[in-house]
């Protein structure tokens, strides 16, 4: 805990962490328990500055001191920094670090990366995202033919793998083996969970 105090800048006693999943990468926030504690504010604030140009920078030498180890994802955070956006967001009693992706291989690093904190810290946020984990969202009606079926082809699974490789929709449409009907203007958001 000396060692958590001392790279971090603030008593974690006097604080409370979050480690929040979301679609597109996550959050790391953390608050003063008591909001007139202005001492452990300007501490966590200055330790978010840090974090984020650190993190920013491939430079994840503080997560390895507070834990005694490397987190995972965290040499994949390195090796993709580029691809990754973080910012630093005050809020009323702490502050956070937004993290942003829109590479997959980034992601999956940044949800490992998070899962661990949460379980270190013991925190009991979710290990999932709110919104789309490993669910195909309900805006594409893919109507499956009987040839096709008899065939032995899948088209909802065909259209989820091409879709998920980057092909268009669009480019489906076409297929004589399966009619794909548009409800919505969003195409479903896959996650790559392990």
């Amino acid at each position: 805990m000396k060692a958590a105090n001392a790279a971090m800048g603030f008593e974690q006693a006097k604080t409370t962490h979050h480690f929040l999943l979301k679609p597109d990468g996550g959050a790391i926030q953390v608050q003063a328990d008591d909001p007139q504690d202005t001492v452990s504010l300007g501490q966590i604030r200055k330790h978010f500055h840090r974090i984020a140009a650190a993190f920013a920078a491939g430079d994840f030498q503080i997560p390895m001191i507070v834990h005694d180890t490397l987190p995972p994802g965290a040499n994949a955070m390195k090796r993709l920094h580029e691809k990754i956006h973080y910012t630093y967001e005050e809020m009323p009693t702490g502050a956070r670090v937004v993290i942003k992706t829109d590479d997959s291989s980034a992601l999956d690093a940044i949800h490992d990366f998070l899962r661990y904190q949460i379980r270190e810290h013991e925190t009991s946020d979710r290990e999932t995202c709110r919104r789309g984990e490993n669910v195909i969202r309900h805006d594409q009606e893919i109507d499956l033919e009987w040839n096709s079926y008899k065939a032995g082809r899948d088209s909802t699974l065909e259209w989820a793998l091409e879709y998920r490789e980057g092909k268009s929709w669009r480019s489906l449409l076409q297929r004589p083996y399966a009619s794909h009907r548009r409800r919505h203007s969003q195409a479903p958001a896959f996650s790559h969970k392990k």
